[in-house]
């Protein structure tokens, strides 16, 4: 019988959704269901996606505008926690990808589990794009975070503005924070 009640409760919570959404196809409808159990179990997941658009894929290390050594997607480190150096062998985009998703998994969702409420996927993808750009420690302890939590939107925009490495203002940097803002606010880049 409980397990009844809260299968009705569950499926009335989804039914609204879906008829807010106006989901297009059973598919689309059966990704978000999975979305939101996912959320209600606590994971938050992240594909990653943007972040390879604006990191692109190197199989060299190299250096960054930062002037860190980066392979991969982007990457500073391998899972083992090493350091990228310039003698390091290649990797495939396989490689670059466990490579990321590691880093996500150990760096990234931490911060992202602390906000105080839940966000929509392109939120979290928009928001992890931004740490694994800039670093946790960084977002942590700047005003947009403090924005976020406050859920002040004109303040979130205002202060989602790293737009510089090494003290240069990057165009690659203002083009990714947009697409970031872009789909913190409206769900596309």
């Amino acid at each position: 019988m409980i397990f009844k009640n809260v299968w009705n409760k569950q499926m009335k919570k989804i039914k609204e959704q879906y008829e807010k959404l106006r989901l297009n196809t059973v598919g689309e409808f059966f990704d978000y269901v999975k979305e939101l159990q996912e959320r209600e179990n606590g994971m938050i997941k992240v594909k990653g996606d943007l972040i390879k658009k604006f990191e692109g894929f190197k199989q060299y290390p190299y250096k960054c505008p930062a002037g860190y050594w980066t392979i991969g997607y982007g990457s500073r480190y391998y899972p083992s926690g090493k350091e990228v150096t310039a003698d390091d062998n290649s990797v495939n985009e396989k490689v670059a990808d466990d490579i990321l998703q590691a880093y996500l998994k150990k760096h990234v969702l931490p911060v992202l589990e602390k906000m105080p409420y839940d966000m929509s996927q392109g939120q979290i993808e928009a928001l992890a794009s931004l740490i694994y750009n800039i670093g946790g420690g960084a977002f942590l302890n700047s005003k947009l975070y403090k924005a976020i939590k406050k859920g002040d939107n004109e303040a979130i925009f205002k202060e989602w503005n790293w737009i510089k490495a090494g003290g240069v203002v990057y165009k690659g940097l203002v083009k990714r924070r947009v697409a970031e803002l872009n789909l913190w606010f409206n769900g596309d880049e």
